[in-house]
């Protein structure tokens, strides 16, 4: 893990499917009650919009390796800020694999993108070590977002699968109301402590 490696600095990352609240949530903690110094990355996916990129369901070969890249560069920003307590992200490796593997899988783009995405998603994701994730609430469409209720649902499962690949100390689930995810994230980064863990949620990451 990564505070094995950088004494107690922290890389934080927020991640989840469409509509599951992480940019509400980001904005809506308090990170300074947590850490005097910070940095925080907020979510790509738009900015690579205004770049003429297609994101979401119309994501494409180029936006895959623009998103993967990201998530590693921020792993690099990590490790150069030295004087930064903590590195939390909005959106992570998790989110840009599962995407990835659903366009792939939907033939959207090419299965080497996938290879490639894989390869990052292995070198990075046992570096975070808090993985906030968002479970998904009732999925509804916006101006970035069209994507089928069945397409979200198989998106939702390819979480699932993934976050099986994570050791169980790296995860913590945020349900409920906003204000309920914040709580969980304070008792996390206060108290260290975090909801129980279900049997289902065991079996995953056994």
């Amino acid at each position: 893990m990564v505070s094995e490696k950088q004494s107690n600095k922290k890389f934080i990352s927020l991640s989840g499917p469409s509509c599951s609240g992480k940019t509400t949530l980001v904005g809506a903690i308090n990170w300074g009650d947590y850490f005097k110094d910070y940095y925080l990355v907020e979510s790509h996916t738009r900015a690579l919009k205004s770049k003429g990129m297609q994101i979401n369901e119309k994501g494409s070969d180029e936006t895959q390796i623009a998103v993967m890249d990201i998530h590693h560069s921020n792993y690099v920003k990590f490790n150069t800020k030295t004087n930064t307590k903590a590195f939390i992200t909005d959106r992570c490796v998790l989110d840009g694999i599962v995407y990835t593997e659903w366009l792939a899988n939907t033939g959207r783009i090419h299965k080497n993108i996938l290879y490639y995405a894989s390869k990052i998603f292995m070198d990075i994701k046992d570096k975070i070590d808090v993985l906030f994730y968002c479970e998904p609430v009732e999925y509804t469409d916006d101006k970035d977002r069209k994507m089928s209720k069945e397409d979200h649902e198989i998106v939702c499962n390819l979480f699932e699968a993934y976050i099986g690949m994570f050791d169980l100390n790296q995860i913590v689930r945020l349900k409920g109301s906003v204000e309920e995810r914040v709580k969980i994230v304070n008792n996390k980064l206060k108290h260290n402590k975090r909801p129980k863990l279900s049997e289902q949620e065991i079996l995953w990451n056994s």
